[in-house]
């Protein structure tokens, strides 16, 4: 097993772990990024689209493992991470949860390119 393949599963192991966490429990996982789940409605789309889309690309990952899918993935996370970054200033949310989940993302990112 090669460096590399240790990184995609760390970082793959983190998104099941999230998908699996808002499939389970899309309430608390949303309340802790500070969304406010109000109608059922509002709970199965977070569970879907937070748990399901998740979940499905780690899959996708797992079951194609090809360099260009984890590449795929990690571009999608360093630019989630970036824009997070940039919307810091813009929207003002708690800077110790942005700046963590920023450096989280672009960490993993950078783990998928390897």
């Amino acid at each position: 097993m090669l460096l590399t393949d240790v990184l995609h599963w760390i970082s793959l192991g983190m998104i099941f772990f999230y998908a699996i966490a808002c499939l389970v429990r899309p309430r608390f996982v949303a309340l802790k990024m500070g969304h406010v789940l109000n109608t059922a409605r509002g709970v199965s789309e977070f569970r879907i689209q937070h748990g399901g889309f998740f979940l499905g690309m780690g899959l996708f990952a797992l079951y194609a493992n090809h360099p260009l899918v984890y590449q795929a993935l990690g571009w999608s996370l360093i630019g989630a991470g970036l824009i997070r970054i940039v919307a810091i200033p813009i929207d003002r949310p708690p800077i110790p949860l942005s700046l963590s989940g920023a450096v989280t993302e672009i960490m993993l990112g950078i783990f998928m390119l390897a």
